[in-house]
């Protein structure tokens, strides 16, 4: 068994396809890793991942076994953090209008993974996601037209083992704009069956 600790400051591109989605962003990397078992498991102290102002923290152990990674308990969350700063790291070939929008929305998410990840053999550990947006605005500048009220409170539970149970719950959901309102709330369960 052994442990370090991390603490880096860099910046780095994103792509995907070879192609640029967030250009010259801040990556700061703090806290411990831990692994044993022969090299066979890493486990994460409160380690703190912040990539273009956006902060994730990450709690537990991966057994890495032949079926593939492995968790008993995996805590991983999205701190919240204001969206504007993060757009700021946004090619404008991506969005033509990214510099110009402007807003006060900030995100924040948690989740909790338990299982196993096999993607070929078609397996997946089970999640349990919360995200909330507060409430919030967007505009772009020199448009009218803008999101007056944003607001999100919602959680998903995904159990591939027992399709029924995946629900996604939907505590509010507004969006008030010209043009747009939509204000919902509800539950949406057997979301893998036979969703109602």
């Amino acid at each position: 068994k052994g442990a370090v600790e991390v603490d880096a400051k860099t910046r780095t591109n994103i792509r995907i396809a070879r192609h640029p989605v967030a250009e010259n962003i801040p990556l700061d990397i703090n806290g411990i890793i831990k692994w044993g078992r022969g090299g066979k498991s890493i486990g994460f102290d409160g380690l703190r991942i912040t990539i273009a102002q956006i902060p994730v923290v990450m709690d537990g152990t991966v057994d890495l076994t032949p079926e593939g990674p492995h968790t008993d308990s995996l805590y991983a969350a999205i701190e919240e953090f204001p969206l504007e700063e993060f757009l700021k790291h946004v090619p404008k070939a991506i969005i033509p209008q990214i510099k110009k929008i402007q807003t006060n929305t900030r995100i924040s998410a948690e989740s909790r993974i338990c299982g196993t990840y096999d993607p070929v053999g078609g397996i997946f550990p089970s999640a349990d996601i919360k995200i909330r947006i507060p409430h919030s605005h967007i505009s772009i500048e020199g448009k009218k037209e803008k999101i007056k009220d944003l607001h999100l409170d919602a959680q998903l539970h995904y159990r591939p083992d027992a399709p029924d149970s995946t629900r996604l719950e939907i505590n509010e959901m507004l969006i008030d704009g010209d043009g747009i309102l939509l204000d919902a709330g509800g539950k949406i369960t057997s979301l893998m069956g036979d969703p109602h």
